[in-house]
């Protein structure tokens, strides 16, 4: 499994956000099945506990955001966090019209 990597780059560089701190990364908080209505709520407790939630997809009970690992700890106690799993980042090639893509 590729390890998480820091978002504080790219966060910088999105107009109006602010910075994150160098030590955060990009989880995704897994919803388990019986609290799949209380997506957007347990979002709001994980917002609440310093996770600074970027997506919520209450369908599937994910939650996308990004925290630290004391963050993570406290997100463990909330009722409903089935799993925190780190996200893996990805970057397409530089486009090269010689190659398909």
């Amino acid at each position: 499994m590729v390890s998480p990597s820091s978002h504080e780059t790219r966060a910088s560089l999105i107009p109006g956000r602010k910075p994150l701190a160098m030590k955060s990364l990009y989880y995704s908080i897994v919803v388990d099945e019986t609290h799949l209505r209380q997506t957007n709520s347990i979002a709001e407790a994980a917002s609440a506990r310093g996770f600074e939630v970027r997506q919520v997809v209450s369908e599937i009970g994910a939650i996308f955001g990004c925290a630290d690992q004391a963050t993570l700890e406290r997100l463990q106690q909330i009722p409903g966090v089935e799993e925190i799993r780190p996200c893996e980042d990805f970057q397409l090639p530089t486009f090269d019209p010689s190659k398909p893509q």
